[in-house]
């Protein structure tokens, strides 16, 4: 018998930078993008939860002894372009696709509304130019993409930011 996990068992403290992690909480599990580990608390963009009502994606931090299931670093977002284009970029969740390179829009508990580098996995606070897409979806892997009965684990459609 053989036993197939697309991920390791951890705690949210041992993840890098740049890893799609799954965390496990009281209050349900978030599914994140860890965008600073320094052996203090643990951040992240979070990409879905099963806890939150706020609007996604958001920035959130865990203390680094919450249990997770690392899925590693080869984490594809498949990003939708015939589904519509906007320069509008109050679509929070939508990838702003510039000469910049590629950002997601994300908002939430720790800051006001930014970019998040999908590269670098860093913030800044304006891209220059660039379009906004508004759908995208997550998988774990190009082989998991290119599956024949494989389904993303996310497949996101962006809204436009609600006024604070």
């Amino acid at each position: 018998m053989a036993v197939l996990k697309r991920f390791r068992l951890a705690n949210i403290g041992s993840a890098e930078v740049g890893e799609l992690v799954k965390v496990i909480h009281q209050s349900g599990t978030d599914l994140l993008i860890v965008y600073r580990n320094d052996g203090g608390d643990s951040y992240g963009v979070v990409l879905h939860s099963t806890s939150e009502t706020e609007t996604l994606p958001y920035v959130d931090y865990y203390e680094p002894g919450l249990p997770s299931l690392n899925y590693g670093k080869d984490w594809i977002l498949d990003v939708d372009d015939d589904h519509g284009v906007s320069s509008l970029r109050s679509l929070r969740g939508g990838i702003l696709v510039s000469r910049d390179g590629d950002f997601l829009m994300v908002g939430g508990k720790a800051k006001d509304s930014a970019y998040f580098d999908l590269n670098s996995h860093s913030f800044t606070q304006s891209v220059p130019g660039g379009y906004c897409m508004p759908r995208w979806r997550l998988w774990l892997s190009r082989a998991h993409m290119d599956s024949a009965h494989g389904l993303p684990l996310i497949d996101f459609e962006a809204k436009p930011a609600q006024p604070r």
